[in-house]
């Protein structure tokens, strides 16, 4: 696997051509087992809720660490792993990397563009650093946690499981307001953002609640979105909100 065209491929954010999900599909071979490798998200689709430690080794953490120490290539990541939840088995559908909006997306004939963007809490934020920084690089348990107390001395370590592996982040629940607040003013932000596109294609706006544990169906998300106004998206041609929870992934349209 050649580093430099991983990198190329997921941090172009220019692309010139359309792409695919099967694009992104790599065949590597790790402690003798075949494993069919999904670029978007560093899974496998063996078992795509998996990542597996070899790919984080040789992968991900030189492409975060060579990257402006990660800051680009972070973003970048997560707006794929979106992307990826976004599309699900959806393999027909072409995608090109840009900056405004962050793709543009080909469905038969219809051209739009898409803007990512999450609503996580300040928490969520701090232990994807964290899995960023420690994992897949053999540190022992009291180094990640040196790690920690430096530069993350706001967090509750109660919450995180550290091993020798790296470190897992344990999610707490969010309140329904908190959550609510988050994507209020994710809307609003894109939608000022979105206003100064020089585009002519609609766009949608894809908001990535990450895995949070509390909202696990669709009603808990549908309460959220009462307070959403239409003068809150005036430049949105549509909002959808997705979470993954294990493999299954909720998608609410608004």
């Amino acid at each position: 696997m050649d580093i430099n065209i991983v990198r190329k491929k997921l941090l172009d954010k220019n692309q010139t051509e359309y792409l695919c999900k099967n694009d992104f599909l790599i065949n590597r071979e790790i402690n003798g087992i075949e494993y069919e490798i999904n670029l978007m998200n560093l899974t496998s689709k063996n078992n795509r809720t998996q990542k597996i430690e070899m790919l984080w080794k040789d992968l991900f953490t030189p492409l975060y660490d060579i990257t402006k120490k990660g800051k680009d290539y972070n973003k970048t990541f997560r707006e794929y792993c979106s992307l990826n939840r976004y599309l699900e088995s959806k393999t027909e559908i072409m995608f090109k990397k840009s900056d405004r909006p962050d793709f543009y997306i080909k469905d038969n004939r219809v051209l739009y563009g898409l803007e990512i963007t999450s609503a996580v809490t300040n928490e969520k934020v701090q232990t994807d650093l964290i899995s960023r920084n420690c994992f897949g690089r053999n540190l022992p348990p009291s180094d990640i946690e040196k790690y920690i107390d430096k530069r993350h001395k706001n967090i509750n370590k109660e919450k995180i499981f550290i091993n020798s592996g790296g470190t897992s982040a344990l999610v707490s629940s969010s309140s329904l307001e908190k959550l609510a607040e988050l994507i209020l003013a994710s809307i609003k932000n894109k939608n000022m953002k979105i206003k100064k596109y020089n585009i002519i294609e609609k766009v949608q706006l894809l908001i990535d609640l990450e895995g949070n544990q509390y909202f696990k169906n669709c009603n808990e998300i549908k309460k959220i979105l009462k307070i959403v106004t239409k003068e809150d998206r005036t430049n949105i041609n549509k909002t959808f909100i997705i979470n993954q929870i294990g493999n299954e992934i909720i998608r609410v349209e608004l």
